[in-house]
């Protein structure tokens, strides 16, 4: 699911849903288009976390159809999009698009618990259920 519709540049429903009911900050970035030079990046940033984890997923240690998330939205902070701090790899059932509903916050929890987070100081707001990060 997209969050942004870049030919009507517009945020997609399920994003307005979620920063109305104040799981995301007011202050969202565009995502660019993609092209080569990006792609390429996007490649080899993904390689290294792939490499970095040993092919697995942080969560249960499954060695199939591996992702790699953002810790950090890329579009609460586009500059950490190829940050190898802000990236982990999960197999596609943990990852499973938390992050466009609730189960987002419950993801981020789980991510603290086991180390990763701690260079962003990643912590949850209980009261308001948003992330709260330093860079």
């Amino acid at each position: 699911m997209k969050l942004f519709n870049s030919k009507l540049n517009t945020e997609s429903k399920k994003h307005r849903e979620m920063r109305l009911a104040g799981l995301l900050p007011k202050k969202v970035y565009k995502l660019a288009k993609s092209s080569k030079k990006t792609t390429s990046a996007w490649n080899k940033a993904r390689k290294e976390c792939l490499e970095r984890y040993g092919h697995k997923c942080v969560l249960c240690g499954s060695e199939n159809d591996l992702q790699v998330h953002h810790i950090i939205l890329r579009t609460l902070e586009p500059k950490l999009k190829y940050e190898q701090n802000n990236l982990c790899v999960l197999c596609s059932c943990c990852h499973n698009h938390h992050f466009y509903d609730k189960n987002y916050i419950l993801l981020t929890k789980k991510l603290i618990r086991i180390g990763l987070g701690d260079v962003y100081k990643l912590d949850i707001d209980e009261q308001t259920q948003r992330v709260i990060y330093k860079i």
